[in-house]
């Protein structure tokens, strides 16, 4: 193994930019993560960058299997749409209503 090397990249350590319960949608830069622990703002915190999570649908948005989303200012996943943050992919469909969380394929940052 290389000596630089430091983890997997599956969950990362970042200065928490708000306040956010574990499970929350974070953007952090162009990162879309989850918050593994419940963080406080200006403190470290974990947040996972990979894997599938369920995260709260916009009760607008409706999505199938495989449709890229996003994640709007709320901490809710939608329809690819500008001012949004790509998030990844739904990887189950769900009709739009109140309520629903949807599994997301989480997609690492391409800019």
């Amino acid at each position: 193994m290389a000596k630089n090397y430091k983890s997997s990249g599956m969950e990362v350590e970042l200065v928490a930019p708000a306040n956010a319960a574990s499970g929350d949608a974070v953007v952090i830069g162009e990162l879309v993560l989850v918050s593994v622990n419940d963080a406080v703002s200006g403190e470290p915190a974990v947040y996972g960058m990979e894997g599938v999570y369920d995260l709260p649908l916009d009760s607008a948005t409706a999505v199938a299997q495989g449709d890229a989303v996003d994640i709007n200012g709320s901490g809710e996943v939608v329809a690819t749409t500008l001012g949004s943050k790509h998030c990844g992919h739904a990887v189950e469909a769900k009709s739009a209503a109140a309520g629903q969380l949807v599994k997301v394929k989480l997609s690492r940052a391409t800019a």
